[in-house]
């Protein structure tokens, strides 16, 4: 399948196990790596410059000043092979121990980027791959292999959707961009406007479908500590007013007040009892109706959460939100809402169909006539 999709696959290797850094690790790795990265893009994401001794000064005062995490610390001294007692004596040996950190720290940045942009790049490079040290990384496997199929079918979709390199994408995004400069030396104001706004349109969902989003400061908080301060303020409301609360009483009768009010009550009424019978709906494939309701995409969001990692599992408040929803069935009872709304639109569209065609059917679309 990937190499159908114009994925070039790296070698095998035997027995091989996807290697995933421990998601707490990811989240700290790359929230030093952002913090660094913040005013210093052009120093922090260019491998060319390990070398470079304005990195390496600036690399060494953030670790000197503890502003990268221990964990941040602990993984780049193992993986460049530098011994934290050990005092360089020389100024030979503090170079090279320079040198060092600032190689590991760019193979830390190639992994923590790769993973936290969900893209499985492990398909198409040698599967050695960074040598991160074993206590940072995955092992269960259950988690592992869950975690490396979603990334595998997303790097497929991006491909076949994007191109290799994004360069599909990024093709259409850049004429949009022009178009619009081209427009307003026309004079075209409005006609500016409206192609500056679909490539900004265009670059945010293309973001956001990569996961980028999160570390985009045009779209989310600047700095990492912030990022996380909010996501967990908004994880702790989630988890205490609606997972603790009463949200989902009111929840139950949702329906009554949002897709009765669009479809009607006859519409809604008829798809409560048609998902209840489940009545086949289709005789040449013996499609019932369940089945159909699903098929519609009602669950498109939910698998777009999930194949961007999107789900509220990866902080601790993130989990408390998601299991608090849980226990009070809350999520449970939404994802019967949106079948039924799928369901409801289902029957109201029949009933359109029947009026398009000449045959009155506005009673069962819950529609009143004016009266003469």
């Amino acid at each position: 399948m990937a190499n159908k999709a114009g994925i070039d696959l790296g070698p095998k290797e035997q027995f091989y196990f996807p290697r995933m850094i421990k998601p707490e690790f990811l989240g700290i790795f790359n929230k030093d790596i952002a913090n660094i990265a913040k005013n210093n893009a052009e120093l922090a994401f260019d491998s060319k410059l390990a070398n470079n001794k304005n990195f390496q000064d600036l690399l060494k005062s953030y670790i000197d000043t503890k502003q990268f995490d221990p964990a941040t610390i602990n993984a780049l001294q193992k993986m460049g092979g530098v011994d934290p007692n050990v005092t360089p004596r020389t100024r030979a040996q503090q170079a090279e121990v320079n040198r060092k950190m600032a190689q590991a720290f760019y193979d830390l940045n190639r992994a923590v980027t790769v993973q936290f942009a969900n893209t499985a790049k492990n398909l198409e490079v040698a599967r050695k791959g960074v040598d991160i040290p074993k206590e940072f990384m995955e092992r269960d496997v259950r988690l592992v292999l869950s975690r490396y199929s979603k990334q595998v079918a997303n790097r497929i979709s991006f491909v076949e959707t994007f191109g290799k390199k994004g360069e599909v994408i990024t093709s259409r995004i850049n004429a949009l961009h022009k178009s619009s400069k081209d427009a307003l030396k026309a004079g075209d104001l409005k006609l500016s406007k409206q192609f500056s706004e679909s490539s900004r349109l265009l670059k945010q969902l293309f973001s956001a479908s990569t996961n980028k989003i999160e570390i985009d400061p045009s779209y989310n908080w600047k700095t990492p500590t912030a990022r996380k301060f909010w996501g967990d303020i908004v994880d702790f409301q989630i988890g205490t007013k609606i997972g603790l609360g009463f949200a989902t009483i009111p929840n139950i009768t949702q329906t009554f007040i949002s897709t009765a009010i669009r479809t009607g009550y006859r519409p809604l009424v008829r798809s409560m009892y048609n998902l209840s019978v489940n009545p086949v709906v289709d005789s040449k494939t013996g499609l019932r109706y369940r089945d159909a309701i699903r098929k519609s995409g009602v669950s498109n969001l939910s698998v777009f959460q999930m194949i961007s990692n999107l789900e509220p599992s990866d902080r601790f408040m993130g989990r408390f939100a998601d299991i608090t929803t849980r226990v009070s069935q809350f999520q449970r009872i939404n994802e019967y809402n949106q079948i039924l709304s799928a369901a409801a639109a289902r029957e109201w569209i029949l009933a359109l169909r029947k009026t398009a065609n000449g045959r009155s059917a506005l009673l069962d679309t819950g529609i009143k006539l004016p009266q003469c």
